[in-house]
């Protein structure tokens, strides 16, 4: 194991005033990118990770927590990544914010911050709830059939909701696979 070049890295890097920089990554749950937590500058940054392991900053994958300091712990599940806010503002209350790991990589919050009842929520963990034994029916029918493949086209092209059955941010060929896969009842 070796240290990254210019390691270690500052936040903010230019005037190394504030403590070590990233204060925590996390890697998304299809082992496509990586996300850097600036605990001192309160942002999130994107990398894509290539074949050998080498990180690639992302365009456009940037997220402003607020203000300085008041970037949390974060936690990735699914294509979702959790993210809490310390401190609060009246632009910036605590909380929890969601953001939405897009196909690029890049992030879109979703909604606003949860809000947490206090000053300082840290840490944060996620539980998956109860599972859908059957994913791919989107009428509740308990069959995967014509109406669900329907429900796909639809949807077409839209960036999530219902028929994007593998959550990835958008109703595509891949959910329409996952339809035409589980064709047939539900078990």
């Amino acid at each position: 194991v070796s240290s990254m070049p210019d390691s270690p890295y500052l936040s903010p890097p230019a005037d190394g005033t504030s403590g070590p920089s990233p204060k925590e990554v996390n890697v998304s749950s299809d082992g496509q990118f990586a996300f850097a937590n600036h605990g001192g500058t309160a942002h999130i940054k994107g990398f894509s990770i290539g074949k050998e392991g080498v990180l690639t900053p992302i365009e456009n994958s940037y997220f402003d927590i607020g203000g300085q300091g008041d970037s949390g712990n974060m936690t990735i599940f699914n294509n979702r990544l959790y993210v809490t806010r310390k401190y609060s503002s009246p632009n910036n209350p605590t909380g929890v914010l969601a953001l939405q790991i897009n196909g690029d990589g890049t992030l879109t919050e979703i909604g606003s911050v949860s809000p947490t009842q206090g000053s300082l929520p840290w840490d944060i963990a996620t539980w998956p709830g109860l599972i859908d034994p059957c994913p791919a029916d989107l009428t509740g029918d308990d069959v995967v059939n014509i109406d669900d493949l329907l429900a796909v086209i639809e949807a077409w092209g839209a960036s999530g909701g219902a028929a994007d059955v593998n959550e990835d941010g958008a109703v595509n060929v891949d959910d329409l696979l996952i339809v035409t896969g589980a064709w047939g009842p539900c078990d």
